[in-house]
Formats: C-alpha cells, structure tokens, sequence
C-alpha cells in the first residue's frame, strides 16, 4: 500500500525533473498528476514483455501511479504489474496501485467455455454461489 514517506520520497527523487504541481496530494500521500493503465493488448507473452518494460520505465522515471484490474488481459496484466514493481528501482509503498474487484477473470486466456469455467472454478469449489455470479457478456 502506499505510504506518505515513501510517496514523498519517490516526489522528493524528481523533484527536479518535473514542474512544482506534477505530483500532488491524494489520501496523504504524493501521486504522479499522470498514470499508466494496463487495460488494452492482447493476452500473450509478447504483450506481457512490452507492459513489464512500459511499467518499469514509468515507475522509474517519476510516474508513481498504475491502474489495473483482475480482468484486464484476462488476469496477465496484475502478473506484469507485480513482476514489474518488484523489477524497478522503488519501493512498493511509493506506487498508488489502482484495482478493481468484483469482476470473475479468466487465468492467462479465455477459455473455450466460458460457463463451464466459472462452474468448475467457482460454483463447484464452493467459492461462490451460482445466485451470487450476475451473467456478462461471455
């Protein structure tokens, strides 16, 4: 979780890099005005190498903000997230990490049946009911 030392920190290491407003405050802690969003390209490898150099270069060059979700590129994204910030020259607590919750995610790939994966992985192990999963779009 970000912390306000180490958010200050991260601010006082580009302090300056980048003009008096770029990083501002938020929940007691010093953000980036700008972030990095893990959402689009496809589920594969290549992808994954590309997202892995994208983030550690933005974390290392003074953006301490990174979004991402669950579901985004079918659960490859927060992999990546987490290999890159555990690869960069920071501190964990400097980076507000932005996550969703709530959305059932696919592992690496969409699967050839969407319904029975929910089922096997979910309903069948008892991790959820199958009145607690409202149906998407599959």
């Amino acid at each position: 979780m970000a912390t306000r030392e180490a958010t200050c920190y991260y601010r006082d290491r580009f302090n300056d890099d980048f003009a008096r407003t770029y990083f501002r405050g938020f929940a007691g802690t010093a953000v980036s005005s700008i972030g990095v969003g893990t959402y689009r390209g496809e589920a594969t490898d290549e992808a994954d190498e590309r997202y892995l150099k994208a983030l550690i270069d933005a974390v290392e060059s003074g953006i301490n903000v990174i979004d991402t979700a669950r579901n985004y590129r079918h659960g490859r994204s927060e992999h990546v997230v987490g290999e890159a910030i555990r690869a960069a020259e920071i501190e964990r607590e400097a980076i507000l990490l932005c996550s969703k919750a709530g959305f059932v995610a696919f592992e690496s790939e969409r699967p050839a049946d969407p319904a029975g994966y929910v089922r096997d992985r979910y309903i069948d192990t008892g991790l959820a009911a199958s009145n607690e999963i409202v149906k998407g779009n599959c």
